[in-house]
């Protein structure tokens, strides 16, 4: 996209997809960039399916907004990995690594779509606090 619209395009897609996860998690949800266009979402007492409807919602939202410095034609798409914390003892390094596999499979499979590892259940806030 920066290639074709120029950074400051792509810089204001990535501030609105920012603003969009802000708006649309819960208080105790913390929201994270990761990298250039990655963010993470933990979703505290969660469960997988859940998690993955909430990215089915983002990713729909996010498909639908039009961006100043785009054409009006011209729509972004996301995709997202979901996972859920199996057990306490699960590391978060370990659920994130999980959540980037489902998204690069999402990646590889089309964009725009959501993908999910296996059904699990979720941490509170204060078990996954206790692991970082």
């Amino acid at each position: 996209m920066d290639d074709t619209y120029g950074h400051a395009a792509g810089d204001q897609v990535i501030t609105s997809l920012a603003r969009m996860l802000k708006q649309h998690a819960p208080p105790e949800a913390i929201c994270a960039r990761f990298g250039g266009e990655e963010f993470a979402i933990f979703l505290p007492s969660t469960s997988e399916a859940t998690g993955y409807l909430f990215a089915q919602g983002l990713r729909n939202s996010f498909s639908s907004l039009a961006f100043p410095g785009l054409p009006d034609t011209v729509r972004q798409t996301a995709g997202f990995g979901v996972c859920a914390l199996v057990s306490a003892g699960d590391s978060i390094t370990d659920a994130i690594n999980r959540a980037d596999g489902a998204l690069y499979d999402a990646k590889k499979s089309g964009l725009n779509r959501v993908n999910r590892t296996r059904p699990a259940t979720a941490l509170g806030r204060e078990q996954w606090q206790a692991q970082a």
